[in-house]
């Protein structure tokens, strides 16, 4: 039963590589990928809940500043993950050989990912940053509910 997770993350991974990137985001500013790891970086997800937050102006340009530098820096990761997946409707399923390289794909996303996280992470109060471990999604284990 070890595999759930493997198939939830290639699932994710998939669902947000067709996402609309950098200036066609959704409503708010928000990339369409939702929530996950491949959806959102810090500054976006405390963008999502700048409300939630209570981000000031100030702060809130400078995490759309970070957002679109963020998005930049995943873009060919992107693209790469993108191109090596199987046409959609084909009915094909990646090879074991893709879904590692999408796998370490995904890893050196992570890290190109990190400074901007960082830099978003000091533009917030403790309490904010606090609030926003709150909203940001687990990896690595169950959705809250399952299988409880």
């Amino acid at each position: 039963m070890r595999r759930w997770p493997l198939v939830l993350g290639l699932g994710l991974m998939v669902a947000s590589t067709a996402v609309p990137l950098a200036g066609q985001a959704g409503p708010r500013g928000r990339m369409g990928g939702g929530p996950g790891p491949m959806g959102m970086g810090a500054a976006a997800l405390a963008l999502e809940h700048k409300d939630e937050l209570g981000l000031s102006e100030a702060q809130v340009g400078r995490l759309e500043e970070i957002r679109g530098e963020a998005e930049e820096a995943v873009r060919p990761f992107r693209e790469e993950m993108q191109a090596s997946r199987p046409q959609r409707g084909s009915g094909e399923r990646p090879s074991e050989e893709q879904r590692q390289a999408m796998r370490a794909t995904m890893e050196e996303m992570r890290k190109a990912l990190e400074p901007h996280d960082k830099a978003a992470s000091e533009v917030l109060t403790a309490e904010q940053r606090t609030k926003l471990e709150a909203l940001r999604p687990r990896r690595g284990g169950p959705p809250s509910g399952v299988g409880h």
